[in-house]
Parts: structure tokens; C-alpha cells; sequence
């Protein structure tokens, strides 16, 4: 199951928040055995960000419905966000009159943002990172 949706006129956020606890109760009463569900990179970390904050009530929901079994994910970045209208240089201000909660994202990127050194890390660690197909491949599903 997979939904995007939005109302005009009310906060994307909140909106989100709602519609993802409902999501995922519907999920559990109706018998879903793995739930899915995509939330964003430190989610956990209390930000402030409504839209942060939002996806951990979710995430929070969604462990505590006792799932047989699911998988939260926390991308930080959507490859597709590039393609977006919405991604190009634009000032804050503007962007804040757009909305509150994605110009308090920004400006926290833009002050604490995400640095990670994957080679450095894979020398330094010993690690090898993989991709999705490759983890997918090894792991055990039974």
C-alpha cells in the first residue's frame, strides 16, 4: 500500500501525521503482517522540524500497533527531489511563504546538515557500503 495525498488548505504536516497513523492502523486491523513505512533521517533527533517531528509520532505508532513485522526506512533524500520544481536556489523567505515547516527543514540542513565520508569511513571501519539489491540478496527471509 502506497499513498501521498494532501488537502489544500491545511498543514502538509499535520496532515501527514494523521494519515499515516490511520494508514497504519488500517494496515493492522485488516491483518497486514509487514508494514512498510518510509519516515526521514533523524526523525528521532527531536528537531523541531514539524515535518520531523511528525514522522516520529508515526514511526512511534507504527511500533507500537505489534506488527507481526516492519520495517521503518529513513531516507534523508529523495534522488527524484532534484527533478523537482521546487529544487532550485531559492531564497528562505520565500520558501517560508510557502511553508513554515519545509523552511525550518532547510534552515536545519543548512546548520547541522549531513556530512558522511562513505570512503573514508569503508577504510577507516573496514566496511563496504551496500546497496539494496545487495543487502536484499543476502538476508535472511525465513
Amino acid at each position: 500500500m502506497c499513498s501521498r495525498y494532501r488537502t489544500p488548505g491545511k498543514p502538509a504536516s499535520r496532515e501527514k501525521k494523521s494519515g499515516g497513523k490511520r494508514i497504519a492502523e488500517l494496515a493492522r486491523k485488516v491483518g497486514v503482517e509487514h508494514h512498510v513505512y518510509t519516515s526521514v533521517g533523524s526523525a528521532h533527533r527531536k528537531t523541531g522540524i514539524p515535518h520531523f517531528d511528525n514522522k516520529w509520532r508515526i514511526e512511534e505508532t507504527v511500533r507500537g500497533l505489534g506488527f507481526p513485522s516492519h520495517v521503518i526506512l529513513r531516507p534523508v533524500f529523495f534522488m527524484d527531489n532534484f527533478l523537482s520544481p521546487w529544487f532550485k536556489p531559492v531564497p528562505l523567505e520565500d520558501v517560508r511563504k510557502a511553508g513554515e515547516d519545509y523552511a525550518l527543514m532547510l534552515e536545519w540542513f543548512d546548520r547541522i546538515g549531513y556530512d558522511a565520508d562513505i570512503p573514508g569511513n569503508a577504510k577507516r571501519y573496514g566496511i563496504k557500503p551496500t546497496t539494496l539489491a545487495e543487502w536484499a540478496t543476502s538476508a535472511s527471509w525465513s
